[in-house]
């Protein structure tokens, strides 16, 4: 169908077309409502190398090349279900990762806490972070290590803010808009195609009874119902008929009554 056309049917369903438009505007509201707006706050740890390591007077931040190996398993340890699902039954519909910071080659973790409010979110991340610092104080101490040799984290950088993510909702809602809208161009279209089939089927019904009555007048074959004005022309006929009828038998019997008269001047009687 040409964008002509379109805007034509668009124009005589205008009825179907604003149909539509409440639709999609009530199923965009429903996915706005539906679909809860989550806050993400993110938070950073630093492995740190132990003392024994450093010395006395060394620099940390030197030593941090051999911190991988722990970060990777205090990772696996600090994301295992007997430790997130303690902090995650506080708070329904929550959610937070721990993970390797995949954009350096340091040892830094990144905690990310998800929630359906801001405040929960801060609430998470902060749970969160110290539930990495206590796991990894728990490894070191089943492993009975020395306070001198022990690993330790620091935090780089928390959020104070949780930023709402808005992408999935704004997908569904563009996805919502965008269903509501073609379902309206479609439905006008095919309202408007069925009423105008539908117009030019009784057209050509009308069309055709009429060339029937035109071949039926024209060759007698069947008589046309009596209309009121047929009736009354055909009274008026019979009318006239039996007026001329009746004009006929007087003038017929006027001849027999001057007969009658003559033959009865000329009997006996008369002449008496």
């Amino acid at each position: 169908m040409h964008i002509g056309e379109t805007l034509k049917s668009i124009g005589r369903r205008w009825y179907v077309v604003l149909l539509g438009i409440l639709l999609t505007v009530g199923l965009a509201y429903m996915v706005n409502t539906r679909v809860p707006t989550t806050y993400e706050s993110k938070g950073s740890i630093l492995i740190m190398p132990p003392k024994f390591t450093v010395g006395a007077e060394g620099n940390p931040y030197l030593f941090l090349s051999g911190m991988n190996q722990a970060v990777d398993v205090l990772v696996r340890r600090a994301s295992a279900p007997e430790v997130t699902a303690p902090l995650l039954n506080r708070f329904p519909g929550a959610s937070y990762t721990v993970a390797a910071d995949g954009t350096t080659s340091s040892p830094i973790l990144m905690v990310t806490a998800n929630a359906s409010t801001e405040a929960q979110s801060l609430l998470i991340l902060d749970a969160a972070l110290k539930s990495v610092d206590a796991t990894l104080s728990i490894m070191q101490d089943e492993a009975s290590v020395k306070d001198i040799n022990r690993v330790h984290g620091q935090e780089l950088v928390v959020d104070k803010v949780a930023t709402p993510k808005t992408k999935t909702k704004i997908q569904l809602l563009l996805a919502a808009v965008g269903a509501g809208s073609i379902g309206t161009l479609w439905l006008a279209g095919l309202v408007d195609g069925w009423i105008i089939g539908r117009q030019q089927r009784m057209r050509r019904a009308s069309k055709n009874e009429l060339a029937i009555e035109h071949d039926t007048e024209t060759n007698g074959v069947v008589d046309k119902p009596p209309t009121p004005t047929r009736r009354r022309k055909k009274k008026e006929v019979t009318l006239v008929s039996e007026v001329a009828v009746l004009h006929d038998v007087v003038a017929s019997s006027e001849p027999k009554v001057e007969t009658a008269t003559s033959n009865k001047a000329k009997s006996p009687m008369n002449v008496l």
